[in-house]
């Protein structure tokens, strides 16, 4: 993003650019990777967003049903000449903005299931309903994590950033 301050606010064009930036490199030692760039524009409630291979973004109030922000694109270093369709969101008042890497939904458990996309969606929308604060949210959704794996080891690691709009400013 400091080589192209520019392009911040325009997630797909950053992504097209990062692609064609890193795609040589990538190729030569057959890797890709997978990203999401968002930009929040707090004073109009926009969120704009780019994604490469990544999972979605999610978004939920109170009285609200979660919905996932549908920006889909390849991973980055796949082809030189991919585009990355930006979508734009408004969010409502209220709003939580929910984003994470794979090694959430895809932690298993000595059954070999999978965490999977509805427990996430399941809790988020406890946490909106319930508003509850970010870091007990985010602790409640590990412990859950933690819990459903058991004693299988970890194959991934988990990230997730979690933004919340309490009290008019995110906490």
């Amino acid at each position: 993003l400091r080589a192209r301050p520019e392009l911040a606010s325009r997630p797909g064009e950053f992504m097209k650019w990062l692609n064609s930036v890193l795609f040589h490199d990538l190729d030569r030692v057959e890797m890709f990777v997978t990203a999401q760039l968002v930009h929040l524009n707090w004073k109009d409630r926009e969120v704009r967003l780019a994604t490469a291979g990544h999972c979605p973004a999610m978004f939920a109030a109170a009285g609200t049903q979660v919905q996932e922000i549908i920006a889909e694109g390849p991973p980055l270093g796949i082809d030189l000449h991919s585009t990355f369709d930006g979508t734009t969101v408004i969010l409502p008042r209220e709003a939580r903005l929910l984003m994470f890497t794979d090694g959430l939904v895809d932690a298993r458990n000595a059954a070999d299931d999978f965490f999977g996309m509805e427990r996430v969606r399941n809790w988020f929308q406890a946490s909106a309903e319930n508003r509850e604060g970010v870091r007990a949210a985010q602790e409640r959704l590990i412990r859950m994590v933690e819990d459903f794996r058991g004693t299988t080891p970890a194959t991934d690691d988990i990230t997730l950033l979690l933004l919340a709009d309490q009290d008019e400013a995110f906490e």
